[in-house]
């Protein structure tokens, strides 16, 4: 049985009409434990997807200032609060899950997390950034998480450095043929990377041939 929306899922979870269900934050868990009470079990695990957002390494993207200037300038605990209610980890390219292979906290804020909305400004103006243009940002449809992290990444880039961001939901198999696969965005492109069991497949990613 397909659901597509989390709420549907719910409200089936609730019925009994499913068995199991994965929810997408704290609070969601606390309102079936309080409306189910004894009747479930919950387990919390730390997950090893992780919320990605990918420019284009071409056009206004070339420089690599412009996509520095745009890691810089979003705001992680942002991501954190609104969509986890404060519950979610910001990862490097290994995620904390895989303790021996991960970078520490520190080490992430100086380096892939860091932040710095002013330094991010003036890479993208010494980048030569075109802010006339107004970017694409695709995120795959139907679901409710991949919507909230586009629109919260697009209020950032909008809002820090003033980038003009058109949020495009895209039907799965579109997305994942014509954007991810295809490389078809103007912009950028977001989603939760695959939760795999091993951190090499992780590493593999940023390895050289």
């Amino acid at each position: 049985k397909l659901i597509q929306q989390q709420a549907a899922a719910d409200a089936a979870f609730t019925a009994g009409q499913i068995d199991r269900l994965a929810t997408v934050n704290q609070l969601e868990t606390q309102q079936l434990q309080q409306q189910l009470g004894k009747k479930i079990n919950t387990i919390t695990e730390q997950t090893t997807s992780i919320w990605t957002l990918v420019t284009r390494a071409d056009g206004s993207f070339k420089d690599p200032r412009a996509r520095q200037a745009v890691s810089e300038a979003l705001v992680r605990k942002q991501f954190a609060d609104l969509m986890y209610q404060g519950a979610a980890i910001p990862q490097g390219p290994v995620p904390s899950a895989f303790k021996s292979y991960a970078l520490s906290q520190a080490d992430l804020a100086q380096t892939w997390n860091k932040e710095d909305i002013k330094d991010a400004k003036q890479k993208l103006s010494a980048a030569g950034f075109d802010t006339t243009h107004q970017y694409e940002l695709k995120y795959y449809t139907p679901g409710d998480a991949p919507a909230a992290f586009a629109q919260i990444v697009g209020k950032q880039l909008q809002e820090n450095l003033g980038i003009n961001i058109k949020l495009v939901g895209e039907d799965f198999g579109t997305w994942l043929a014509n954007s991810l696969y295809g490389g078809n965005f103007d912009g950028f492109i977001s989603f939760p990377s695959i939760a795999y069991d091993d951190p090499e497949t992780y590493i593999s990613q940023w390895s050289d041939p």
